[in-house]
């Protein structure tokens, strides 16, 4: 199954804070969308080799990710 949400970062590169930062509050809910999408249909190995390519870990970096971008999101809001 395709993710019916596109990742706005798809295709750059850097700091994923200054990327995330450099996105409109939109978009931002894309990148969120995007994510929560891939949480509930990744599919992971049974015996993976190694931590990194665990669900566990996989959904650990990714709630990273949609705390940053949903504190962003807040910030742009309040400092309109």
């Amino acid at each position: 199954m395709k993710n019916p949400y596109e990742n706005p970062l798809d295709g750059k590169t850097g700091i994923l804070q200054e990327l995330l930062a450099s996105l409109s509050p939109t978009e931002l809910q894309l990148y969120i969308a995007h994510y929560r999408w891939r949480q509930a249909n990744e599919q992971f190995p049974q015996k993976p080799r190694n931590r990194y390519q665990s669900e566990s870990y996989f959904k650990y970096r990714t709630n990273q990710s949609i705390y940053e971008a949903q504190k962003l999101i807040r910030q742009k809001q309040t400092s309109r």
